[in-house]
């Protein structure tokens, strides 16, 4: 049988560690392409839906979260100047990370987004080891099943192999 992942503490705690680092590299490559005008910041759903996969759906929702607090830190850093932008477009006419209203609507579907993509792998995941449970449990039921069938087969053989009253008795 296969081993639950989330019952194991180091492969839980190594799946966490693993995230963690993924998106701190992640983070520093979206703000080196481009910061909130990258095309790497969708990275961040695969991360998430891997995390509905393996852990639980409180820790992908807290993962969920800090990819949007890293995106909108991103976002708010470029925009005070606090970090540099790095542009995509070399002929990038107008500074998008600029505009207050392009950094809220970036911000704003992202983390939209990351939720309801946390959400929908999380659900999913949750029925998926409900469904994969219930096989095991229906698995075992027809194990057994088989078994009973398997001894009345052979008393039907024993039943049938002589006519006999005495011997049927018997065996």
């Amino acid at each position: 049988l296969r081993r639950n992942v989330r019952a194991v503490p180091a492969y839980d705690w190594l799946t966490k560690t693993q995230i963690g680092c993924d998106w701190l590299a992640m983070t520093a490559l979206i703000h080196l392409s481009g910061g909130l005008e990258s095309p790497a910041i969708f990275y961040f759903f695969f991360h998430s839906i891997i995390a509905s996969i393996l852990l639980s759906r409180r820790a992908t929702f807290f993962y969920a979260a800090m990819a949007a607090l890293l995106v909108s830190a991103i976002g708010v850093l470029e925009y005070s100047g606090a970090l540099p932008h790095y542009f995509v477009l070399l002929s990038a006419a107008m500074s998008a990370y600029r505009n207050p209203l392009f950094v809220a609507g970036i911000i704003f579907f992202f983390v939209s987004t990351m939720f309801v993509a946390a959400y929908l792998a999380s659900t999913l995941s949750t029925r998926l080891r409900k469904r994969e449970a219930e096989v095991v449990a229906l698995s075992k039921d027809l194990l057994r099943a088989y078994a009973r069938l398997e001894t009345v087969y052979e008393v039907a053989e024993a039943v049938n192999s002589t006519l006999e009253l005495d011997q049927v008795l018997d065996r």
